[in-house]
């Protein structure tokens, strides 16, 4: 059984699980699709998502799923309430701690969490690991896309 390329979610196909918006010259983008990065590989696209979230969190110093969701998510494309509550969820974090939490990203493992969270918010329940184009997203994309950027450690 084969999967319709068109029928998956747009960041998906764009190798662009994280839905970044994007601007040719940008690191790794080699075409914009309605504003929103396509990358050359799915591993890509989730390093792009990871280097991202280490600079919201280690030099905008977002440390919160509020924070994130107001900053990675506006409220004028997105549903943040919706947005937030997925996170909670996905991340067990209580909803009346979204504002003062540390989400501790500075941990590769709560890294690879917040990570799939987001990719699953953004292209679709279940989390998709999906294979595209022989390429599979899962673990080993996600623990790939941590060792590439080096910011993590050793797992």
């Amino acid at each position: 059984m084969s999967t319709d390329f068109k029928s998956l979610p747009q960041g998906i196909r764009n190798n662009n699980p994280g839905n970044l918006r994007t601007r040719m010259g940008d690191k790794g983008v080699i075409g914009v699709n309605n504003k929103f990065g396509q990358y050359a590989s799915m591993l890509d696209g989730v390093t792009a998502l990871a280097e991202l979230l280490h600079v919201y969190y280690n030099v905008h110093e977002v440390h919160t799923i509020n924070g994130f969701v107001q900053r990675y998510a506006p409220a004028m494309e997105n549903n943040v309430i919706a947005y937030e509550d997925w996170l909670c969820t996905w991340l067990r974090i209580g909803q009346k701690d979204a504002k003062t939490k540390d989400i501790s990203l500075n941990n590769a493992w709560r890294a690879i969490d917040m990570i799939r969270g987001i990719v699953s918010m953004e292209n679709g329940w279940p989390p998709p690991d999906y294979a595209v184009g022989g390429e599979w997203i899962g673990p080993e994309t996600y623990i790939g896309a941590l060792r590439l950027l080096g910011n993590w450690g050793k797992f």
